[in-house]
């Protein structure tokens, strides 16, 4: 919502602001995987303090900025800040709260705290940005971040530093523990002179760091620009070409390093892998939807802005309620039936508001905004639930930054993807078929779940 006054105050041109817009998501999701290993190498408490220090810093740059590439090198290191701190906390969650039911207490506080903090910022924003002018946005958020990092060392346990050695070795990575001493891999196993190994916590993969990074940012990138010039923008399709590229590069430089960013056989976990996918859809499809009815409101309905944020309170109090009822549904039905049940309810209230766009319908399409957020408070701490089922102290940090990755692209990809169908029609015939879509993709997704927790 501060956009146009931004635009206005600093004499944007449309190219700059869209960068402006995009700065914060390339930055956060692109370094959220190397974020995460950083905190199981070096220690949570340390990347919690300084990412909210990086924040800090990034909020009063944007505060103060006097010209556009000013305010995006801002929002840059508050991305990079963000995605430093952002698996540090969940890694600490879930090093304090041993897994059972209090793990799906703690995350489902995670998780509602999460919908609170985004319900009460877009209020908030929208009311300071009327009234005290955009740069008060980032003002206030420069002292709060500095305060949470100041604080760390009473909040945060204080670091552990783990033997990586026989954690790592279920995860693909060639390690003592896998190979008895005085045997030919034994002795191949061992990191040569000079190169770091497991459990050496000085050296992080900085070539891993960098391609991952780098993967994750083209494919943002490109999606995000689709969002706003389609697919025939050269800023969308080039960067998608070459993000394949960039994953095949990290593929290769973590076969040959000893010890790699992602341990290649984390993704032969069954529970990590359904919980990531299951992150990745429901943000694609809710983000997407929510960019779609905004659209609907304000251009079809013609409701003022304040008036449509104010109905996707509703979209929030859902998760938020939501969630401080997922520890008994997962005891109850388990964290595969709860991702399946949360996902038939994002897919039915999906289904809901594809019908209140094409009935040109706000009560509706209210109550679809309700049932959805409902469903995600559902699936989404179950999915966090599932996703870190097997981490311990070696792979927390990793664990939680990739999750957090997969809920990034997913949003990128969504609401280029919808934007996209809701283009092929116009007007609420087009912006329905793009809910339907997005129905459809969360009920396949349920089915699959359920048939899962079935065998």
């Amino acid at each position: 919502m501060a956009l146009p006054l931004i635009q206005r105050d600093l004499g944007l041109d449309a190219g700059t602001l869209s960068w402006v817009a995009a700065g914060y998501a390339l930055t956060f999701g692109g370094f959220l995987v190397a974020g995460g290993r950083a905190a199981d190498r070096y220690g949570r408490r340390p990347m919690f303090a300084g990412g909210n220090a990086l924040i800090a810093a990034g909020s009063l740059v944007c505060a103060l900025a006097p010209a556009g590439w000013v305010l995006l090198a801002g929002r840059a290191a508050q991305g990079l800040g963000a995605a430093l701190s952002v698996p540090a906390a969940l890694a600490a969650v879930l090093a304090v709260v041993p897994p059972g039911v209090r793990r799906g207490r703690a995350l489902g506080l995670w998780t509602m705290a999460g919908a609170a903090g985004g319900a009460s910022g877009f209020v908030l924003g929208g009311l300071i940005s009327e009234y005290a002018g955009w740069r008060w946005l980032f003002a206030v958020i420069g002292p709060l971040t500095l305060a949470a990092a100041m604080l760390t060392p009473l909040v945060l346990p204080p670091p552990v530093a783990p033997d990586l050695k026989p954690k790592l070795a279920r995860y693909g990575n060639t390690t003592t523990a896998r190979y008895p001493s005085g045997s030919r891999k034994w002795e191949r196993a061992q990191p040569a002179p000079g190169r770091s190994g497991p459990g050496d916590r000085g050296r992080l993969d900085l070539a891993g760091a960098l391609l991952s990074t780098l993967s994750a940012v083209l494919l943002i990138l490109g999606f995000t620009r689709a969002e706003g010039g389609g697919f025939a923008d050269p800023w969308a399709w080039a960067p998608l070409l070459l993000a394949p590229l960039a994953v095949l590069a990290f593929l290769a430089v973590e076969r040959r390093v000893p010890d790699p960013l992602v341990p290649p056989g984390i993704w032969s976990v069954r529970s990590f892998r359904a919980g990531a996918a299951v992150a990745a859809v429901l943000t694609a499809t809710t983000s997407g939807a929510a960019v779609i009815g905004t659209l609907f409101l304000q251009d079809v309905l013609e409701v003022s802005a304040a008036a449509s944020g104010a109905g996707f309170l509703l979209f929030s109090a859902g998760v938020v309620a939501a969630s401080t009822a997922v520890p008994a549904v997962l005891r109850r039905i388990g964290p595969v039936s709860a991702m399946s049940t949360g996902l038939g309810a994002v897919a039915a209230a999906l289904g809901l508001q594809a019908v209140a766009v094409a009935q040109e319908s706000f009560p509706l399409l209210l109550a679809g905004l309700a049932g959805a957020g409902l469903g995600l408070g559902v699936a989404s701490v179950a999915s966090t639930t599932h996703g870190t089922a097997t981490v311990d102290e070696s792979t927390a940090g990793l664990v939680g930054g990739l999750l957090n990755a997969a809920a990034q692209i997913g949003t990128a990809i969504g609401i280029a993807v919808l934007l996209l169908v809701a283009s092929v029609r116009p007007g609420p015939a087009g912006q329905a078929t793009a809910f339907t879509a997005a129905s459809a993709v969360a009920a396949l997704s349920a089915l699959t779940l359920a048939v899962r927790a079935r065998r």
